[in-house]
């Protein structure tokens, strides 16, 4: 298993993030000529980080955020936008490896945080960052 940053201006990087994408969505996030498009945006996008896991090669797992400015303290923080991991690679630590590998790079950057958004319902990834130090946070 290998874990690695992903390189947006690479094209294999590429095609694994947007077949990871379709896996993670269900179906297809769109047409070839979109795809191109996301991919140029990302490759222009000189906040968004993210990581892939690839067992033989093939990817199997991703983690996808963004650093922005915190306001409140004039620092870098992450965000993770998205993690997924194939449901057949599921329960061998593959979250968790690409998490960490997502919070080192932030820490490297300077980031005075990194924070993210779950689903309600999505019980097994509030476990997995409930063992990661991360709390709740209730707005409104």
């Amino acid at each position: 298993m290998d874990i690695a940053q992903l390189a947006f201006a690479n094209a294999d990087d590429s095609l694994q993030l947007i077949e990871l994408l379709d896996a993670y969505s269900g179906h297809s996030n769109g047409s070839a000529e979109f795809h191109g498009q996301l991919m140029a945006q990302l490759k222009n996008c000189n906040n968004a980080l993210a990581f892939i896991a690839r067992d033989e090669q093939q990817p199997v797992g991703v983690v996808f955020g963004f650093v922005n400015v915190y306001l409140f303290r004039a620092k870098p923080y992450a965000n993770v936008h998205f993690i997924y991991v194939r449901p057949e690679q599921q329960g061998r630590g593959l979250a968790r490896a690409l998490m960490q590998a997502f919070e080192s790079r932030a820490a490297e950057l300077g980031c005075c945080k990194v924070n993210l958004e779950v689903r309600q319902g999505n019980e097994r990834a509030k476990g997995l960052y409930r063992a990661l130090d991360y709390r709740q946070a209730v707005f409104g």
